[in-house]
Formats: structure tokens, sequence, C-alpha cells
């Protein structure tokens, strides 16, 4: 089992007031991140019984990204180099995540890397869904789907307006990522 333990900053605070009746995705200060070219994140990342380092440096422009893992005995790594998402195992042999279905899941993850719901275009009209709770926090629920991608579920803090969640489903299961500030 693979643990990766992160502080991902939620990368604006959109609008709350009227969120689940507009039919837009909140934004309201997604502008104030205009000017952030670059993101880099670092933590602790646990696999195979090993703890190591997790390192993530991010264009926040274009999406282009690269990750790694490094438990000193191997390291992993994944990215996208701006034309194809690619994934490093455990030997250091790189392979690219060429097929249709993973452009479209790269597709979705760029969207979301490069905060896709602070913009008006380039994704599909967001539905609203029923609020929901997590540990006490009411959350605001959006079902969207970027261009080219597969769907992604949005949930928006309604005290904070920040982004608490999302969360996308693949063949093997779902990927929910946390945000924080």
């Amino acid at each position: 089992m693979r643990v990766i333990r992160l502080a991902l900053m939620s990368l604006c605070v959109p609008a709350l007031a009227g969120a689940a009746q507009s039919s837009s995705l909140p934004q309201g200060a997604c502008a104030s991140w205009g000017s952030a070219q670059t993101l880099t994140v670092r933590g602790s990342s646990e696999a195979d019984g090993l703890s190591g380092i997790f390192t993530m440096t991010q264009d926040l422009r274009s999406g282009r990204y690269k990750a790694e893992r490094n438990f000193s005995v191997y390291s992993t790594g994944n990215g996208f180099d701006g034309r194809l998402a690619w994934t490093r195992d455990h030997s250091g042999a790189s392979h690219a995540l060429d097929s249709d279905p993973a452009r479209a899941i790269t597709a979705t993850d760029l969207w979301l890397r490069r905060r896709g719901w602070c913009t008006q275009s380039g994704y599909s009209t967001p539905e609203a869904k029923a609020d929901e709770a997590d540990a006490g926090v009411a959350l605001a629920v959006w079902r969207v789907t970027p261009r080219g991608g597969i769907p992604v579920v949005l949930r928006f803090e309604r005290a904070t307006g920040l982004l608490n969640q999302s969360e996308v489903r693949l063949w093997e299961g779902r990927l929910v990522r946390h945000y924080s500030d």
C-alpha cells in the first residue's frame, strides 16, 4: 500500500454566495494566483515499508510537472512534458502514457493542476450535485468534464470556498485528492 503525505495548497478561494444555484464553478479569488508561475511541493512518502521523500515541481500555466519519490534504494516518478504524460518505474525505465484512455485521464489531471475551475471555458457545463459533509465540513459538490478529459467531481468547502477534494473514477478505482491551505 502506498501512502503519500502532502500539504497541497488550495490555489483559489472561490466565491461562496449562490455557488450551488449558479451554473458556473466557484472562482472568486482565483485571479489572485494569476502571477504564480511555479509550484514546488515537498513531503514524505511511504511505500513497500520504506520511507522517503516526495518532490513535485509544476508549471502552473502549462501544466507540465515532474513528481518523484526517492526511497534511497529506489526511486519512481511521473510527470507531463507538455505533450505526453509519463511514468518511471522502480527499474528507472520511463514509459509514455499515450493510449486514448491515458490521454483523457491526463487532460483531466492537467485541468486540475492548472486550476481549470478558475476559468469560464475548457469544460462541460458544471452540474451541481447534492451537498455533502466530510468530518463535519459542509461541501458544495460539482461534476464537470474538462475538454478531452474524464469527469471529475469537485468538492468546495461551503464556509471558506476553498477546493477541498477532487475525485476521478479510474478503471482500477477512484483517485481522491485532498486540498488544504
